[in-house]
């Protein structure tokens, strides 16, 4: 893979990308309006004022949604037979998906510094801040690389996870109904949502560590309570001390999450080689 190469097909898929209005749609759009919903009924009225870790998360979980950009262009460039013109350019399939990466990742951290710094101004006129004060933490301590990091890792994941979805089927409602499915999954089995009960139980408990999001947010709450090594700040993360824990470390979820996703990323790149044969 050449680099000039892939420089060009990257400031390309930057052009024909931002002039669409889908992208904009997916990208902000429609994560701000969910992040709205998130802010005003589970932020605002669920999460009291000394738990504001878990606004980390919930913030964050715009990146789920940026990943509709990545399913729709594909369908959209497979209907149209841009991805076999492309090859005509001398334009493998490792420099589009890495191209298309690079312009999602871009477009993912734009994302969430618009919509992270619009919610932080509205909450700004809340009376316990508890967005803020997340925010204060993760950037006054030394933890704020560790927790780019697993953001880092979490627009890959999601990344490859759009594009294993885009390449099961060719028609775009069965692909949209999927994401639908796999977003639920990740999201109710992700443990964005520690402070409910259910959280604990022994079956949800089993689903979750087949969710990689689940190994992505503890990243963050690993990262956000300096629980390196040890457990002695384990404590912060959950409400109830005597809940099950099912990280003591950082390393744990960080290395699981470094040796999923590239097998991830393997199986999109292998599923969308067949996808465009079909």
């Amino acid at each position: 893979m050449r680099f000039q190469k892939l420089d060009k097909v990257i400031r390309y898929t930057f052009k024909i990308t931002f002039r669409s209005i889908f992208t904009h749609i997916f990208i902000f759009i429609i994560p701000f309006l969910i992040e709205l919903f998130i802010y005003f009924y589970l932020i605002k009225q669920n999460i009291i004022s000394n738990r504001a870790i878990v606004c980390g998360p919930l913030i964050f979980i715009t990146i789920i949604f940026n990943s509709l950009f990545v399913t729709n262009s594909i369908c959209s460039w497979r209907e149209t037979i841009f991805i076999k013109q492309i090859k005509n350019f001398g334009i493998n399939n490792l420099t589009f998906l890495t191209s298309l990466l690079v312009v999602f990742f871009t477009y993912s951290m734009i994302s969430l510094i618009i919509i992270s710094s619009v919610i932080s101004t509205i909450d700004a006129f809340s009376f316990d801040k508890k967005v803020l004060q997340m925010f204060g933490n993760v950037f006054t301590q030394p933890s704020f690389l560790l927790i780019f990091i697993g953001i880092i890792l979490n627009i890959a994941f999601v990344y490859f996870i759009a594009i294993l979805i885009a390449g099961f089927f060719r028609n775009v409602y069965l692909i949209n109904a999927l994401f639908v499915l796999v977003v639920m999954f990740l999201i109710l089995t992700g443990d964005y949502l520690l402070d409910y009960k259910f959280t604990q139980s022994f079956y949800y408990q089993m689903f979750s560590f087949l969710n990689p999001q689940k190994y992505l947010n503890w990243i963050f709450y690993t990262s956000y309570t300096n629980t390196y090594t040890n457990s002695a700040s384990i404590y912060k993360i959950l409400k109830n001390v005597e809940a099950f824990f099912p990280f003591t470390n950082l390393f744990a979820p960080l290395f699981s999450s470094v040796a999923i996703i590239p097998v991830i990323g393997l199986l999109s790149y292998y599923n969308f080689n067949i996808s465009i044969k079909k």
